[in-house]
């Protein structure tokens, strides 16, 4: 029996690509998304790839993307880590859950050197500790992770995981992105 071309065209895409439907885009495709889609629906992005932009916050124990231009948020930021490779996580400590569950690998490229050197270029000035050289926003595709959240104690206004049960800083963030690639840089120089 011989199969009409359109039906051989779908056979051999669900071969090349297992779970593919013939005609539609491949799983592994990043979701774009924006920083408020993110801290609005953390449970509809966990464990995706997305890409996301947005200016990134560097200081001595944070390395995130702020979320708080966005009204309606279920997090309050997104801790930032880079994925597995050689080089080092920019931030000068922290600590908390810094191991990625899987193998995604950071590429390493030439947008993503100069991503990494604007980020640490700290200025040496004598009333200046930790002053960063550089302003950056970024587009960064990675796996996005979320853990629940609940109001913080005091106030009750924040969105505060259990102590230690998040990413970065004392696992204090409650989401992060595991980065894969940096895109589309720009850097501002800071004036001093």
């Amino acid at each position: 029996m011989k199969l009409p071309p359109l039906a051989v065209a779908a056979v051999f895409a669900a071969s090349v690509l297992p779970g593919a439907v013939f005609g539609q885009s491949v799983p592994n495709e990043p979701i774009k998304t924006t920083l408020c889609e993110l801290a609005s629906a953390p449970e509809r992005f966990n464990g995706r790839i997305v890409a996301v932009r947005g200016p990134i916050q560097i200081a001595f124990e944070n390395f995130t993307f702020s979320l708080s231009e966005c009204e309606s948020r279920k997090v309050d930021d997104v801790w930032l880590e880079y994925g597995r490779g050689p080089k080092q996580q920019p931030t000068t400590w922290c600590c908390g859950d810094m191991v990625p569950r899987d193998t995604l690998i950071l590429v390493q490229d030439k947008e993503f050197r100069r991503f990494h050197r604007y980020l640490t270029d700290e200025k040496k000035e004598r009333d200046c500790y930790n002053c960063y050289g550089f302003k950056v926003t970024a587009t960064l595709t990675g796996r996005f992770e979320a853990v629940d959240t609940q109001p913080c104690p005091g106030d009750g206004k924040g969105h505060c995981c259990e102590f230690g049960g998040g990413f970065g800083h004392f696992g204090a963030s409650c989401a992060r992105l595991v980065i894969q690639r940096v895109t589309g840089v720009v850097a501002k120089q800071v004036d001093r």
